[in-house]
């Protein structure tokens, strides 16, 4: 049995040995791929749910009180807070493909293109078409977005 780790027998394994014992089992992307459901449910890690992903810090909630627009490698992403939520949508607008833009004025994300308003809530005022939202995560008060690993 050279190169292969044995998993100890005797009793159940904490949950941390076991992951331990299982993350050496396999190449991480193959691991990934045919466990990564599995161990996101464990962990609560959605980077295992989608191999090649991570999160990145994009501010803290109380910078996610103004609108803000951060670049998540090429995809800039819009990242507010709405009450206890803070959530993150791409700034594209989906009627016509337009940069959205965000309007103190108008209360809302702009489309100067098509002149849609979008709510922080990232659904249109008058049609209900939704801005598409990206998953985003706040933890120790700091806002993370799910984004392609490079």
């Amino acid at each position: 049995m050279s190169g292969e780790s044995k998993r100890p027998e005797n009793g159940p394994l904490s949950r941390a040995a076991f992951l331990s014992w299982l993350k050496d089992q396999a190449n991480p992307k193959k691991f990934a791929g045919e466990y990564g459901g599995l161990l996101g449910l464990l962990t609560g890690s959605s980077t295992l749910l989608e191999p090649g992903k991570k999160w990145k810090y994009i501010c803290t909630v109380e910078e996610a009180g103004k609108p803000r627009v951060v670049f998540t490698g090429t995809q800039p992403v819009y990242v507010i807070a709405a009450g206890t939520a803070v959530n993150a949508y791409r700034s594209r607008c989906p009627e016509d493909d337009g940069f959205v833009i965000w309007s103190e004025g108008r209360g809302g994300f702009h489309c100067p293109l098509c002149n849609t308003v979008y709510g922080p809530n990232g659904t249109a005022v008058r049609s209900g078409k939704v801005l598409e939202k990206w998953p985003c995560r706040v933890k120790d008060g700091r806002v993370y977005v799910l984004v392609q690993s490079s």
